[in-house]
C-alpha cells in the first residue's frame, strides 16, 4: 500500500525563520488540532527551536540525509583548511547517521572520538562541533518507529 503524506496546512511567508515557522506550527496546533506524533526536520535551528516551544513532547528527528550534504557542501566549497581531514570526517560521520540500530551509534562513537584530536589538527572544528550540536536528534528514529530518518519523501511533495 503507498502511503501519501498531505501537508495539512500552509503559510505563505517570505523567509523561513523562527517567527515563521512558529506561525506555521501555532496554526497546526492550534486550528486544526494536528495530532503530531513525531517531525522530521532539516537542520534549521529556527525550526528547531519553534518545534520544541509549539509541540515540547514531540520528537524531533534530524534529516540525516541534511545533515550529511551540508557537510559535504560545506567541506567541497566552503572549507579553506588542509584536505587530508575531509574524507575520515566524511566517513564516519556518514556511517554514524546511517547507522543500523541502538547499538551501532555507540560503536562508531568510539571510532569518532578517536579520530577527533585529528579532526581538529585538521581544522575541522567547525564541522566537529556541528556535528555534535546535533546528535541529539540524529538517532531518534530509533526510539520513535513512526519517523522515518530523513524528510525525503515529504520534500518530493513540495516541489512542483
Amino acid at each position: 500500500m503507498l502511503k501519501v503524506r498531505v501537508s495539512p496546512h500552509a503559510v505563505l511567508c517570505k523567509t523561513e525563520d523562527y517567527e515563521n515557522w512558529k506561525m506555521v506550527l501555532k496554526g497546526l496546533r492550534d486550528r486544526i488540532h494536528y495530532p503530531a506524533r513525531g517531525v522530521v526536520i532539516d537542520g534549521d535551528l529556527g525550526l528547531r527551536r519553534a518545534c520544541g516551544e509549539v509541540f515540547p513532547k514531540v520528537p524531533i528527528q534530524l534529516c540525516v540525509r541534511h545533515l550529511h550534504s551540508y557537510h559535504v557542501y560545506r567541506l567541497k566549497y566552503q572549507f579553506q583548511g588542509p584536505t587530508e581531514g575531509i574524507k575520515p570526517f566524511l566517513d564516519i560521520t556518514h556511517k554514524m547517521l546511517y547507522a543500523r540500530n541502538t547499538k551501532h551509534p555507540r560503536h562508531l562513537f568510539k571510532e569518532y572520538n578517536a579520530m577527533r584530536t585529528f579532526f581538529y589538527q585538521r581544522r575541522l572544528e567547525a564541522e566537529v562541533l556541528n556535528f555534535e550540536l546535533k546528535m541529539g536528534f540524529i538517532w531518534t528514529h530509533f526510539n520513535c518507529p513512526q519517523l522515518p530518518r530523513t524528510n525525503n519523501l515529504i520534500e518530493a511533495s513540495n516541489h512542483w
